[in-house]
C-alpha cells in the first residue's frame, strides 16, 4: 500500500503535469493544483473505467460506479493538491520542496487504500481521512491563491507621522486625521494581508508566505512631489494668521 500502488499512481500523475512545468500558462502557484487536480480526474476517470467494466453483473457494477466516482476521484484530487501546490510554488520561485509534497501524497494515498482493504475500517476511518485531506488541500489552495502575482492589488498601510494612526496610503493624506505628511521612505509601512514591516517604496510585500501585490507610488521614484509636501492643519493655519495681525 505504502510501497507500491500509491507512491506509482501518484508519480504517474506528477509525470503528466512536469511534461508542461515550463509551458507559459504555467504563471502562478494555483496552477501547480489545478494541473494536478486535471491530472488525477484523468488518471481516476481512466481506473474507475477498468474497475466498472471488470464487474460481474450490473448490480456490482453499478455500485463500483457509485464508490469510485464519489470518494476515488476526489481522493485522487486531494492526493494531487499535496503535490501540486509545491510544484506551483517551486515554479514561481518560492522555495518549497516538491518531493515533500510527493511523500506525503504517498503517504495518504498508501493510508486511504490500507483502510479500504479492511471493511471493519472504512466505515470507522475513511470519512476522518477524507475530511483530513480536504482541509489540508483547501488550506494549499488558499496559499496557493494568495501568492498568485495576479493578485489583486492593494494600498500599504502608513502610519501618520501626526495622529500615529495606520490608514491606507492615499499620497501623502492621512485618511484618519485629515493632514498631509512628507512622503519619504522612513515612513513606518505595513502589508494590508500579513501586517508585515515593509520599505515604503516596495510594490510587493517581503513576507514569502504573503507576497501581497502592492499599488505603486507613481511620481514619487525621483523625489517628493510638490503636492505631498507637508501641509499645517486648519487650527494650525489659523493660529499663524491671528498671529500675523497681532
Amino acid at each position: 500500500y505504502f510501497f507500491g500502488v500509491g507512491p506509482i499512481e501518484e508519480l504517474c500523475k506528477f509525470l503528466a503535469v512536469l511534461a508542461i512545468y515550463w509551458h507559459k500558462a504555467f504563471d502562478e502557484p494555483v496552477d501547480g493544483i489545478i494541473y494536478g487536480s486535471a491530472s488525477a480526474v484523468g488518471f481516476a476517470t481512466v481506473e474507475n473505467l477498468l474497475y466498472i467494466t471488470s464487474g460481474p453483473d450490473i448490480t456490482t457494477i453499478f455500485s463500483v460506479f457509485i464508490a469510485r466516482f464519489l470518494l476515488a476521484t476526489v481522493a485522487h484530487i486531494f492526493f494531487a493538491c499535496m503535490w501540486g501546490y509545491n510544484l506551483g510554488k517551486r515554479r514561481m520561485g518560492i522555495k518549497s520542496s516538491v518531493v515533500v509534497g510527493l511523500i506525503t501524497a504517498m503517504f495518504l494515498h498508501g493510508l486511504y487504500n490500507f483502510i479500504l482493504s479492511y471493511s471493519i475500517l472504512s466505515s470507522s476511518l475513511l470519512l476522518p481521512l477524507m475530511v483530513v485531506m480536504f482541509l489540508m488541500a483547501r488550506g494549499r489552495l488558499r496559499h496557493a491563491l494568495i501568492l498568485s502575482p495576479f493578485r489583486f492589488k492593494k494600498d500599504r498601510l502608513v502610519r501618520c507621522p501626526y495622529c500615529k494612526e495606520f490608514s491606507k496610503f492615499r499620497n501623502g493624506f492621512c485618511i484618519v486625521c485629515g493632514r498631509r505628511y512628507e512622503v519619504k521612505g522612513d515612513l513606518e509601512a505595513r502589508c494590508p494581508s500579513c501586517g508585515r514591516l515593509l520599505d515604503m517604496f516596495k510594490d510587493v510585500c517581503s513576507n514569502p508566505n504573503c507576497r501581497q501585490p502592492l499599488r505603486k507610488i507613481v511620481g514619487l521614484e525621483e523625489g517628493v512631489e510638490e503636492n505631498l509636501l507637508t501641509k499645517p492643519a486648519e487650527g494650525d493655519a489659523n493660529t499663524g494668521n491671528c498671529g500675523d495681525e497681532q
